[in-house]
């Protein structure tokens, strides 16, 4: 299979071996030949999911309204998955990218690519299946949790085998991630269990539950969202230079840490700023001018520009979670109760862990965020407009 002609049966094969066969799939599943073919791919398997739910909502099955308008509806879902699908196949290249640096795996964008459109193969049988979810609530939620601990399973195969990552990291973030669909998945039965339950209460008592727990939650809350607030609350905490770098925070995620060396300075910093100021000015498509900027500011490409943007994003925020942990040893016995509600002291060292592994940084990095804190801020709002 080349650029120039895609091999359907090829494709067809190897979908059944991603499924049937994923180890000896991702053993010999090729990294290089250029990007047209997992495009082509991830183009397919939208296309087939599609045409799944546009079925259901002509059915009027799987949530989806019937009659004329389940057909309009079904049809602009058609073409939104398609939409969807081949723009989600380049975010989980990145997604898969981030991943397997972090298990000191590939770090070629096209070999991300490629796995990426591969686990995309269960694209068209989650629509397949998610029509169980009208038929029971129950079996449709089960089955959706198997379908996707499959894809997470050929993910770590992905990361292991074919991007050769490190297998005991990757079973850590495998089973972090199994962790976290687990528990959206308690989440969802337990609320659909009390939904179905307050309809049974009659919907004045229903009505009476939700603003007796909506009054709960706001109270408990009250005084953590005086202290966490935002920008788009009219101020600016959101982007003040803690009083002080957090050392003592810092001294809880060592484990955290590179070990290597730094991936920021001043001059980074700076030609990021230069660089993102630039391109703005460019949209998506033009590819060629973007690329003749970033080397002009003396990059090889996007993928190093990408990975400085990450590494000084990271750093932004593993400094702020490091503050917001300092604070938080600050706050009263009474604040403390409230954001324990939350987890928030564990939810700030979890933020600042994963935040300081993903990009690899060093404690000298953090340093750097906290010495040019305007200069991050610059970039953070520059690449929020």
């Amino acid at each position: 299979m080349n650029e120039k002609t895609f091999d359907f049966k090829k494709f067809i094969d190897d979908s059944k071996e991603t499924l049937l066969n994923p180890k000896s799939y991702f053993t010999s599943l090729k990294l290089d030949g250029g990007m047209g073919e997992p495009i082509i791919k991830a183009l397919i398997y939208s296309v087939i999911a599609g045409v799944f739910y546009l079925i259901w909502s002509f059915l009027a099955v799987g949530g989806v309204a019937g009659g004329l308008l389940g057909g309009a509806a079904g049809i602009g879902a058609f073409f939104l998955t398609i939409i969807g699908g081949v723009i989600g196949v380049f975010i989980g290249a990145l997604l898969i990218l981030i991943v397997s640096s972090i298990c000191n795996g590939n770090n070629d964008f096209e070999a991300c690519l490629r796995v990426s459109a591969s686990i995309m193969v269960i694209f068209p049988i989650s629509a397949l299946l998610s029509v169980l979810q009208s038929v029971n609530f129950y079996l449709g939620s089960i089955v959706g949790l198997a379908v996707n601990l499959y894809s997470l399973y050929l993910l770590y195969l992905a990361i292991t085998i074919s991007l050769k990552g490190k297998e005991q990291t990757a079973k850590i973030i495998s089973y972090v991630l199994a962790g976290l669909i687990a528990i959206f998945l308690i989440i969802s039965l337990a609320g659909g269990a009390a939904l179905r339950h307050g309809y049974k209460m009659g919907s004045s008592s229903f009505e009476k539950e939700l603003r007796k727990m909506e009054e709960q939650m706001a109270e408990a809350s009250d005084e953590m969202q005086t202290q966490y607030d935002d920008a788009e609350s009219g101020t600016n905490e959101k982007y003040e230079r803690p009083e002080e770098f957090p050392a003592k925070a810092l001294g809880e995620v060592q484990n955290a840490l590179s070990t290597g060396k730094a991936v920021l300075s001043t001059e980074k910093l700076q030609r990021l700023i230069d660089a993102t100021a630039e391109i703005k000015g460019y949209n998506q498509e033009q590819t060629d001018e973007i690329n003749s900027v970033l080397t002009s500011h003396g990059y090889s490409g996007v993928l190093e520009y990408s990975t400085d943007m990450i590494a000084a994003a990271s750093g932004f925020a593993a400094v702020s979670s490091l503050w917001g942990m300092e604070k938080y040893e600050k706050m009263s016995d009474a604040e403390k109760k409230n954001a324990g509600m939350f987890e928030m002291d564990k939810m700030l060292k979890a933020a600042a862990s994963q935040s300081i592994s993903m990009a690899k940084l060093t404690e000298k990095d953090l340093y750097t965020i906290y010495e040019n804190w305007d200069m991050v801020v610059e970039i953070e709002k520059n690449t929020k407009k």
